[in-house]
């Protein structure tokens, strides 16, 4: 599940060390709040593939694993990729269906929560005359993936669509293209793609089918709910619903590793968004998710959510190298998963060193074309810290397209505008960025400056561009 995070205002205030609850904060550890603006999605947190993670676990007592060639009952995310077929008219380029069919099955195995049907129980289906929904029975799957591979001239055509076997109703389709001499490329592109995005499309429908149910729900279906309300976007009120959804699955199943890696990510982030400073409720609901993904870490070390949320844990509270090892693991345990990247490029943002931070950007822009608002306003802080002001802008405009509320945007736009010279445009978005930052009750950028035991790269930059960049820009 791709967990959601509400653009904020503030940056979370970090703490030197591991203080116990209430300690007092480094005065520096405060300035990014009020002046620099947005608060990460939790990395991994917020990657569907990673919200998947111990899925299976929670449903291992509710239904049995699937095999192929029985009629047993689907678990709710599972899915079998049916052999790509060969539409180039050329039996000898039948080989790049097959390898396409295999890529794509092996790819969606890292969906560690989802049962993927094994290949060679694909292949079985590959000249038998059966429906969707007769293959989802016999192989006990609720999802079917199909396409084909077609050529024209020196290009590729490759077509995939996903299946829901329960109403055989098409639930995604995706077309991509690209030369036959770049065959290798092409098809890690469609595999990686695929991958990406079958995800939140598998949970959407399996939670429609769970909330249909007239039955009481168990641990299972609560878990479905959850991870269904999370991928709206996050307010107080969503957050309150889905952590009281899987705080019941704790009680119904108390080991269950989904519920509380799940809960543990919904903890720290809303604490992160939605919680103040000072605010006595912050530092006790920060450390819950911190045990919970400790918890978690004993019973399954290879889970990349676990690692998010401690880097994120460490990463508020000053242990930058802590952080950065965990978000480390991240990747190294996700490496396709382009939420896996944002933590440590946030990272690098948050200590003053962008040039660190773009190439991880770029990298999860790869692995997710599309991108999202986080990550344009992130790329258009990154190239203004690195003074270009013109990529700045061309990627706050992606999110300014879809009206984001984003105070960060704004006062990165101005200060962009601010330094081409543009003092109309930089008026215009100095305007809006202290409507938005008065609703949350913030001052001025000397109320807010770095500490003498800030990040050596982050003063610096606060001193000698920063901060005459914001006020150049007209910004309070």
């Amino acid at each position: 599940m791709v967990e959601k995070t509400v653009k904020k205002t503030s940056k979370p205030k970090r703490e030197s060390g591991v203080p116990p609850p209430g300690a007092p904060d480094p005065q520096w550890l405060s300035v990014l709040k009020k002046a620099k603006g947005t608060v990460v999605a939790i990395a991994a947190v917020g990657a569907v593939l990673s919200g998947l993670v111990g899925y299976w676990t929670t449903y291992k007592t509710v239904v049995s694993v699937p095999t192929s060639g029985t009629s047993a009952e689907a678990a709710p995310v599972s899915i079998l990729v049916l052999p790509f077929t060969n539409q180039t008219g050329e039996e000898s380029k039948a080989y790049v269906a097959d390898a396409l069919t295999t890529s794509v099955t092996s790819d969606l195995t890292r969906i560690r929560d989802a049962y993927v049907a094994p290949v060679t129980s694909a292949i079985s289906y590959k000249k038998r005359a059966l429906t969707v929904q007769e293959i989802g029975k016999e192989a006990a799957v609720r999802f079917v993936l199909e396409g084909s591979v077609m050529e024209s001239a020196d290009r590729l055509r490759i077509t995939a669509q996903l299946v829901d076997t329960a109403s055989a109703n098409q639930i995604w389709t995706a077309v991509f293209e690209g030369k036959s001499d770049d065959l290798f490329a092409l098809l890690d592109q469609v595999t990686t793609r695929i991958g990406n995005s079958l995800g939140e499309h598998m949970i959407i429908a399996a939670a429609r089918t769970s909330e249909a149910r007239k039955t009481n729900p168990k641990a299972a279906d609560l878990i479905l709910q959850a991870m269904a309300i999370n991928l709206k976007p996050q307010t107080v009120d969503m957050d309150l619903k889905v952590e009281s959804l899987y705080r019941q699955a704790l009680t119904l199943d108390r080991g269950n590793v989904t519920a509380m890696i799940n809960l543990a990510s919904k903890l720290i982030t809303h604490a992160s968004n939605f919680m103040e400073d000072g605010d006595q409720r912050k530092e006790p609901m920060m450390l819950e998710a911190r045990k919970l993904a400790l918890k978690v870490r004993d019973r399954d070390p290879s889970i990349p959510k676990v690692y998010t949320i401690l880097g994120r844990y460490a990463e508020q509270h000053g242990q930058f190298d802590e952080a950065r090892r965990n978000y480390e693991e991240v990747i190294r345990l996700d490496p396709r998963n382009p939420g896996a990247y944002s933590g440590l490029a946030f990272l690098y943002r948050d200590i003053g060193e962008p040039e660190k931070a773009l190439p991880l950007y770029k990298r999860e822009l790869e692995l997710s074309p599309k991108g999202n608002d986080f990550l344009y306003v992130n790329l258009g802080a990154v190239y203004l810290a690195l003074g270009d002001n013109d990529t700045a802008i061309e990627w706050l405009n992606k999110v300014l397209d879809a009206n984001s509320p984003d105070v960060e945007l704004h006062s990165t736009f101005a200060m962009a505008y601010s330094n081409k010279g543009d003092k109309k445009n930089a008026a215009i978005h100095a305007a809006a960025y202290r409507r938005i930052a008065a609703q949350y009750g913030y001052k001025g950028i000397d109320d807010n400056l770095p500490a003498a035991d800030s990040p050596p790269a982050l003063l610096k930059y606060y001193r000698e561009r920063y901060v005459p960049e914001w006020k150049k820009a007209g910004l309070p």
